[in-house]
């Protein structure tokens, strides 16, 4: 008779015990949670990257062009928000009609919608006539090439053209949010 209590028991023990882990594997802990990662997010950004100091160097002159690599520093204010300082432009300069064309990167510490980190941004298809022609405008193409942080896998892609001023431009850009 003692077998058979004993049997009982653990039997009873393991229907509890079973019972238990059914449930168990049914309830999914709040605390345990991984924290939630934000949906990716369309933001159409608008706003002004400046380039208040700026330094060129020529590297070359042939016929009627001069080569310059240039360096800069500023900030972006608007939905981009953040300061750079380490523009660098390489530009060819028509030295007969004044026409600058250019391309380079900027490295900004940024903030987008909340998010904090490190953006890429190539700068191409820039043209510059403001000392040509008073005016004229300095417009190009801006691409997220690379990010990290708060803002790793954001991509975006926009344009930028001069204010009155020659050294703050309207950007306007479509950037997603990974």
């Amino acid at each position: 008779m003692e077998i058979l209590g004993k049997n009982k028991v653990r039997n009873g023990l393991l229907l509890a015990l079973g019972a238990f882990l059914l449930l168990a594997s049914s309830m999914s802990p709040v605390f345990a949670a991984p924290a939630a990662t934000p949906p990716p997010l369309t933001v159409h950004a608008k706003g002004i990257w400046s380039l208040p100091v700026f330094s060129a160097t020529t590297l070359n002159t042939t016929a009627d062009w001069q080569y310059a690599a240039s360096y800069g520093s500023g900030n972006f204010t608007g939905t981009i928000k953040g300061n750079y300082s380490n523009a660098a432009l390489l530009l060819q300069i028509n030295t007969v009609t004044s026409v600058i064309t250019f391309t380079g990167q900027i490295f900004c510490q940024c903030k987008i919608h909340g998010r904090s980190g490190d953006l890429w941004i190539s700068l191409t298809n820039g043209v510059d006539v403001n000392f040509s022609n008073p005016n004229g405008a300095t417009t190009g193409d801006l691409t997220i090439i690379n990010s990290n942080g708060g803002l790793a896998g954001a991509t975006g892609h926009g344009t930028f053209v001069t204010t009155s001023s020659s050294d703050l431009m309207n950007y306007t850009m479509t950037i997603r949010l990974a």
